[in-house]
């Protein structure tokens, strides 16, 4: 879900956005985010979510936390269950990867810097998971609105971008899986790419667009993707029309 780069202008959650209409970012810029009880609903399942991964995979002692996050009056009984299925699909990869290579490490709710390739960005991912040869990147979405495919996903191929930079140092990665993971869809969403491919899509299409959208330049491209939660769509001269 990527949580703390909500703040960076140029977010991986947001580059479906800006790299489709690159001067939207800058546009943008200061106006307040609405926090719906969608969103808040969200934030508390992605947070039963790492309790419970930490409890599994970090011996940490989640008592106090776990009943905070129950005691929420958004919390309920088919959330628990919902987020119960996402622990045990991590449990899954990791009994895979623990086939290919004796000492897979997870990291949950690791914090990736960006600058590299995106001036001033970071994120978040939801779990990471390394082992000789391949790199797992999930991200858990718990809305039930919109399926979002991981095929041709920029956030998650931002996200893998992130996780590789960050933790690589100790695996040989040829390869990285990005899944979506939306419980409530009863929706799993898997793409494969050659880390040799991201690295490639990172230089000649991420770090160029991302230039373009720092300094507040490129061509307006409206289309119904990147206008749907745009801040400025409704004064926009391009949308108009678009449309």
């Amino acid at each position: 879900m990527a949580m703390p780069d909500a703040h960076a202008l140029l977010g991986p959650s947001s580059a479906y956005m800006w790299m489709a209409c690159t001067p939207s970012a800058r546009l943008s810029e200061g106006m307040a985010d609405t926090s719906s009880e969608y969103a808040q609903e969200g934030t508390l399942a992605h947070r039963l979510g790492e309790l419970l991964l930490r409890e599994r995979w970090e011996g940490q002692d989640i008592t106090e936390d776990l009943a905070t996050v129950q005691a929420d009056p958004l919390y309920t009984a088919t959330m628990g269950e919902l987020i119960d299925g996402y622990v045990a699909f991590i449990e899954e990869r990791m009994a895979e990867a623990k086939a290919r290579c004796p000492d897979p490490r997870i990291f949950i709710e690791q914090v990736v810097r960006l600058e590299e390739y995106i001036p001033e960005s970071f994120g978040t991912t939801d779990v990471t998971i390394l082992a000789d040869g391949l790199m797992d990147v999930v991200d858990l979405k718990f809305g039930a609105g919109i399926p979002v495919d991981a095929e041709g996903n920029a956030q998650m191929r931002i996200y893998a971008l992130g996780s590789y930079l960050a933790l690589s140092w100790a695996y040989q990665i040829d390869t990285v899986r990005m899944t979506i993971y939306q419980p409530r869809l009863d929706r799993i969403s898997t793409a494969t790419m050659a880390l040799k491919d991201l690295l490639a899509w990172a230089e000649d299409e991420l770090k160029p667009k991302a230039a373009l959208a720092w300094a507040g330049e490129g061509d307006f491209n409206p289309g119904p993707a990147q206008c749907r939660w745009c801040k400025v769509a409704a004064t926009c001269r391009a949308r108009a029309d678009y449309q």
